[in-house]
């Protein structure tokens, strides 16, 4: 996203991940890398949404990020 908010490029479902346990999660940590190919210099923001497949429960994680 720009840094008003503006979507500039959307991926939805680009990854799926079990976590195994034995007792409810209540974090988890995911170590994700993004590659923005030609996107000119500027200030973004990356947002990222985890989904509970188990339940209706999202997280939503909202980087910025200063592309030079």
């Amino acid at each position: 996203m720009t840094a008003a908010g503006q979507v500039v490029v959307s991926q939805q479902r680009f990854g799926s991940f079990r976590l195994p346990t034995k007792s409810a999660v209540q974090d988890i940590f995911l170590n994700l890398k993004v590659t923005l190919s030609g996107a000119p210099p500027g200030e973004y923001r990356v947002r990222f949404v985890v989904r509970d497949v188990n339940s209706k429960k999202t997280a939503t994680v909202i980087q910025p990020i200063t592309l030079k």
